[in-house]
């Protein structure tokens, strides 16, 4: 297992799982005189260990980076309801920066990590996330996750609308 400095914090190193798919037709045929070309699909569960926030409550941060959809969709779950399990947060923020897609299975396992951080008497938000997902989770009435202190799609609108 790689590892890598957590963001922010230097000198703290927290494990990472990165997948790889790959997918190549094993047809010989379908390639004779085609380029082929190699789907690489990957993303990475990282966890802080838990630390006092600056209000005193007990906070777990997930780090997650690159593209969520059926595929990551039960490890981000597992990583998710492992955090609340293990670390026993006031709050397990998911930090959302580093993801360049997240399609409605991801959607729904972040919202199994809200629904058993909620049942474990904890607030669960979702923080440094990007205007698309903040307004996907808009259409989908999810902005109640979404960090306090980010702004709502409609004080950001996007261009040309």
């Amino acid at each position: 297992m790689e590892t890598r400095p957590a963001l922010s914090q230097p000198g703290v190193v927290v494990p990472t799982r990165v997948r790889i798919v790959r997918r190549i037709s094993p047809d010989p045929q379908l390639l004779a005189g085609r380029q082929i070309f190699v789907d690489q699909e990957y993303f990475t569960i990282s966890r802080q260990a838990p630390q006092l926030g600056a209000d005193g409550i007990r906070e777990s941060l997930i780090l997650l980076t690159g593209e969520f959809d059926l595929a990551a969709r039960d490890e981000l779950r597992d990583a998710l309801l492992a955090a609340i399990r293990r670390d026993q947060p006031g709050r397990l923020v998911v930090d959302l920066a580093g993801v360049t897609f997240l399609d409605s299975e991801a959607i729904g396992a972040l919202i199994d990590g809200y629904l058993a951080a909620n049942a474990a008497g904890a607030v669960f938000w979702l923080d440094n996330t990007t205007p698309m997902i903040r307004r996907v989770l808009q259409i989908m009435e999810l902005q109640d996750l979404l960090h306090p202190g980010i702004p709502s799609p409609q004080q950001h609108p996007a261009p040309g609308s």
